[in-house]
């Protein structure tokens, strides 16, 4: 009886511990969602792509298919939507989610997040050179200009950029890397050290900063300002802190965990096509 009992109670708290690991990873999931982050995901792969085939061209047509299929997988928007997922639910309270959650299920919020959504969902090149060239006709105004550097900023917009070129970099490096010879082969270790060298550069960081300015304006080309000065007033409390330092680090912490299984999964197709 006595054994019982204490079974019961040694339960208690894992079952506690359960519980709130379940409802911490619900809140999360809601998060990515009203954060419009599982929307942006999908826009990965493409670009990803794209990049693959450009660093890559060298290669002949079946370690090219090997690399593509690779990465295909490592960067498929699920896989990362329920990685970071995981990672956020580990990083943020129940407490600042909720928080972060109150301003993003806000009618303003959820205009900011439709913008950015639309802004990675329906970005278009041609548009958005023209939208750039009016600009130069027509600069934004003071007030406008202030709150979008403020948004860039606060939303850590030049890591967001830089991490996910260096994931894609570093996929590519690692990828083609794990396809040559074994004497040939440089290793994780050192092409980290290169790509994040070249990525992270002073002029990288130069061209990025001022690359993003015009980009979030035009992203927020139809957000009034007062939804604007609402989003910046988030930005700037102590749990809209939190909220976006945790997703940014969640968020370059699942695509170099890509970067690198892209690696992996592209040495086993080698393997198991050499048998």
């Amino acid at each position: 009886m006595t054994l019982c009992l204490c079974c019961a109670l040694a339960g208690v708290p894992v079952t506690s511990a359960l519980a709130q690991d379940d409802a911490s990873l619900r809140t999360a999931e809601r998060l990515m969602q009203s954060s419009g982050l599982a929307v942006q995901l999908r826009g990965l792969p493409a670009q990803m792509e794209a990049d693959f085939k450009q660093s890559s061209a060298l290669l002949d047509q079946k370690l090219m298919e090997a690399l593509l299929a690779a990465a295909r997988t490592s960067f498929e928007p699920e896989m990362l939507e329920a990685d970071i997922t995981a990672r956020v639910a580990n990083k943020l309270t129940i407490a600042d989610m909720n928080a972060a959650l109150a301003w993003l299920d806000s009618p303003a919020g959820e205009r900011i997040t439709r913008a950015e959504e639309l802004g990675s969902s329906e970005f278009d090149a041609d548009r958005y050179a023209k939208y750039v060239q009016s600009l130069r006709e027509k600069q934004l105004s003071d007030q406008r200009g202030q709150m979008l550097a403020a948004v860039v900023t606060a939303t850590n917009g030049a890591e967001a950029a830089l991490a996910t070129q260096e994931a894609i970099a570093l996929g590519v490096a690692v990828g083609m890397d794990t396809l040559q010879p074994p004497e040939r082969r440089l290793g994780e270790a050192t092409l980290r050290v290169r790509v994040h060298q070249a990525v992270r550069s002073e002029q990288a960081r130069s061209a990025i900063a001022e690359q993003l300015l015009p980009l979030y304006a035009y992203f927020y080309r139809d957000v009034p300002e007062a939804d604007l000065a609402a989003y910046v007033r988030f930005l700037g409390m102590t749990s809209g802190k939190r909220y976006q330092q945790a997703m940014t680090d969640a968020y370059v912490e699942s695509l170099r965990r890509a970067s690198i299984r892209v690696g992996e999964l592209a040495g086993a197709q080698q393997r198991r096509t050499s048998m």
